[in-house]
């Protein structure tokens, strides 16, 4: 597990249990049971077990039928249902057991009783799922839950309850989470430090500064992610000074971001010079995450680095120096953000808005007008960036916006007026939401009537708001407002709806989930491949794998990007606020979020689309709670170089045995072996015969020439040059010739820190292969774009010849 590599968390095996008990396909032509498969599939869909198909499921010989019924139970979470959940935990077989303790924990206060059991029970896979359920009500299953974990022996349902014991009450559950922060098994520290990472209380501490040494790297940057909540020590800032020189870029990351979140301290000159290192790594992310820790500190002397990223050619790091820069009140920032409101560029336009807040005076104002006279997009990216800094707009400038086009704008203005407590009226809320009616998302809708609901002033109040809520079949509006009733100790069911197909779409889907699945996600930074998990949501996998074959994601972007964390697309809008025009129902299970976990995105329970997420390390509070659909199997180092605005160019995808691997993308600064490990590279070189007159010929140069091959490795044109090249070279043999490979992605920027300034725009290339000579004073004599007009050999003699004196 180290040197970077993934921990694979041991309650995986929890999921495997379960899934092998929702086994669609391979049940269903032994049991010949698909017809009512279908039918609890379709249910799934709906909300709602239907009455004319529960009475003979209890007994139903194939547990993979009782299972999917609890399922069923689980998407709802209706109140109504407890009884049901009582009579599935009477079920012989455990994996049906523990789906009712996840079921009973989405009902709520109601299921309390039944998870209380499961902690008792005699199967550790049913003690996992109670312990997981019991972490998610807290309260008074907090003792015994406690109690459980104290005398637990199995190291699984240990595992899951140490991940989850920071929901509960503080106070309550640190000592028994620091005692395992130092056990032997890694996969147990690493659950421990997970719950300790998210408690702000200083006693949680010496564990955390302990951990920033261990010998994994993800419990490395999980602890150091710690010292972002609360405040620090002299021993934590030194604890986090020796983390932004750890050999691991994601601890790095960790420690930068933790030293965005405290401001307040001021950083040493050793510090300041790790992270102005920081800021010129190759990894997005690093550098990113370096970015904000320079914004909210100016005493470290990085405004020279952010300069220049502002000007540099990836746009996700310029829009954030640019941040940056105007947090640190850099003399002629603000000028600058003015002119990117200016721009051509949507996405230079958008980082510009997240700037504004930082502005004073004059610009200040100049800059909220350029943003309010602009399209909806700047003016949400405004309004997301205010909050975020915790510098939000005045309500006078808000309560216009109520009436901006753009559902998503007001649905931000009213959460920004409604923090302020200067949102209208419940009345006037219910109004607005019933004018609201026509949106094309719903949540402005679901914001005004969550908060109507809020500011309701007496029962009968809160019923019509809610009454409200369930009368429309929109799920992306309902399950919002459902779900803040019950938080409140309301009893809210969120009303079924008509299937979104036919009952042969649900028949087909259970033969079609007995089958492997893959997608090749190809972006601009190379392609990652998906295993659809169609055990776990095989719903959602066949709603994905429809929306790829249309060619529903081709050309949209990849939006969101949280180092260490997730990286997020698939958005039609671009933004987060997007959907595919339905609302997927939640399939809760408790297949962790480990890494490289492919989830739905939602605003709530049961509002999921068509955006996907991929954690980029453990995630434990989402498991249960997002639909976990699939997991990337190949290509995971694509989307560690993945930036906010980049392309998904397509997805193709495959059924049966899994498919010959995705070309790799090679990046940086490479060598042949690792091209040659790619198919074709090594015979082209080995097929190819250069001239024997031009090989003797460069055999006797007496100068020293450079030569730069920037390639991709998934260009065929590449493949046909560079290997040429390379074997050329090999033949010529000596010192006086040196190759040196950059491999880019399809943006053909070049981020290899050593390639030399000046030769390519950018450091971006117009084609590949672009082959450079230099001369020994690093001048340029030639370069080959694409296709070289002769053999190799021969345009290399000819290039050299005038330094050599050579007819």
């Amino acid at each position: 597990m180290k040197g970077g590599k993934t921990m694979r968390l041991r309650y995986a095996a929890l999921g495997v249990a379960l899934l092998a008990a929702l086994s669609l396909g391979a049940q269903s032509r032994a049991g010949g049971s698909a017809e009512l498969k279908a039918r609890l599939l379709q249910a799934v869909d709906q909300g709602t077990l239907p009455a004319s198909i529960r009475g003979g499921l209890y007994a139903y010989p194939d547990p993979s039928v009782r299972a999917l019924a609890v399922r069923a139970l689980a998407v709802g979470a209706n109140p109504g249902p407890a009884v049901l959940l009582n009579r599935f935990f009477s079920d012989p077989d455990p994996r049906v057991r523990s789906e009712v303790m996840v079921a009973a924990a989405r009902e709520g206060t109601s299921g309390a009783r039944l998870i209380e059991r499961g902690l008792t029970s005699p199967s550790p896979p049913v003690r996992q799922a109670a312990v997981w359920a019991a972490a998610q009500l807290a309260g008074d299953l907090t003792a015994p839950l406690l109690e459980r974990l104290r005398k637990e022996r199995d190291p699984a349902v240990l595992e899951t309850g140490l991940a989850n014991l920071w929901r509960l009450p503080p106070g309550t559950w640190e000592a028994l989470a620091a005692r395992h922060s130092a056990d032997a098994d890694p996969l147990l520290r690493r659950a421990a430090v997970y719950s300790l990472a998210r408690s702000p209380a200083p006693d949680v501490r010496p564990a955390l500064r302990r951990l920033v040494s261990d010998p994994e790297p993800v419990i490395r940057a999980t602890a150091v992610r710690g010292f972002a909540r609360g405040g620090l020590r002299e021993a934590d800032t030194a604890a986090l000074a020796s983390a932004l020189r750890d050999a691991d870029w994601r601890v790095r990351a960790a420690a930068c971001q933790a030293l965005a979140a405290h401001p307040e301290i001021q950083l040493d000159q050793q510090a300041g010079a790790a992270l102005a290192t920081a800021l010129e790594d190759p990894a997005p992310d690093l550098v990113v995450s370096a970015i904000h820790a320079a914004g909210a500190h100016p005493e470290v002397p990085a405004a020279g680095a952010l300069e220049a990223i502002v000007a540099g050619a990836s746009p996700w790091p310029a829009g954030e120096a640019l941040v940056a820069l105007t947090r640190r009140n850099q003399a002629g920032a603000g000028a600058r953000v003015l002119t990117w409101l200016a721009a051509s560029e949507l996405q230079r336009r958008r980082a510009a808005a997240r700037a504004v807040p930082f502005l004073a005076g004059q610009e200040a104002a100049k800059g909220q007008r350029l943003v309010l006279a602009a399209e909806p997009a700047v003016v949400l990216a405004w309004l997301e960036g205010a909050a975020a800094a915790d510098r939000v707009p005045a309500p006078d400038l808000l309560r216009p916006l109520l009436e901006n086009p753009d559902a998503a704008v007001r649905a931000e203005a009213l959460d920004l007026l409604g923090g302020q407590h200067a949102a209208p009226g419940w009345r006037a809320l219910l109004q607005r939401a019933a004018a609201w009616r026509k949106d094309t998302i719903g949540d402005a809708r679901a914001t005004a009537l969550r908060m109507a609901l809020g500011a309701a002033p007496d029962k009968a109040s809160r019923r019509e708001v809610l009454k409200a809520a369930q009368s429309g079949a929109d799920w992306a509006v309902a399950a919002p407002v459902v779900a803040a009733a019950r938080a409140a100790g309301m009893p809210a069911a969120l009303p079924a709806r008509e299937p979104r197909h036919g009952h042969k779409w649900y028949l087909d889907l259970v033969a079609w989930a007995g089958e492997s699945h893959w997608m090749d996600v190809d972006t601009v930074r190379g392609t990652f491949r998906l295993r659809l998990d169609t055990a776990a949501a095989p719903i959602t996998a066949k709603e994905i794998w429809d929306l790829a074959q249309a060619g529903f994601y081709d050309g949209l972007t990849i939006h969101r990007v949280v180092p260490d964390f997730v990286v997020q697309g698939g958005d039609p809008r671009g933004d987060g606020w997007g959907g595919p025009g339905f609302v997927l129902a939640d399939e809760p299970s408790l297949e962790p979020f480990d890494s490289w976990r492919v989830g739905i995105a939602t605003s709530g329970p049961n509002t999921g689309g068509c955006q996907l997420f991929v954690t980029l390390l453990p995630a434990d509070h989402l498991t249960g709670h997002y639909t976990n659909f699939a997991e990337v199997t190949s290509g995971r180092d694509v989307l560690t170089r993945l930036e906010v605005g980049d392309t998904i160019r397509g997805i193709s995808c495959a059924t049966g045995a899994e498919p010959p691997p995705p070309v790799p993308v090679l990046v940086g600064r490479v060598e042949w072996r690792e091209l040659a490990a790619i198919d074709g590279w090594k015979k082209e070189a080995e097929d190819y015969q250069p001239d024997r007159t031009a090989i003797k010929k460069l055999r006797g140069a007496r100068g020293h020439y450079r030569i730069l091959s920037v390639l991709g490795s998934w260009c065929s044109d590449s493949r046909r040059e560079v290997p040429r090249l390379v074997k050329v070279l090999n033949q010529v043999g000596g010192d006086h010739f040196t190759h040196e490979m950059y491999g880019v992605d399809h943006t053909l920027v070049v981020t290899a820190p050593d390639f030399p300034e000046g030769l390519l725009e950018n450091k971006k290339a117009e084609r590949v292969p672009t082959i450079i000579v230099l001369d020994g004073d690093g001048q340029e004599l030639g370069r080959v774009v694409e296709t070289a007009p002769m053999p190799l050999e021969q345009l290399l003699v000819e290039l050299v010849a005038p330094e050599e004196g050579w007819r």
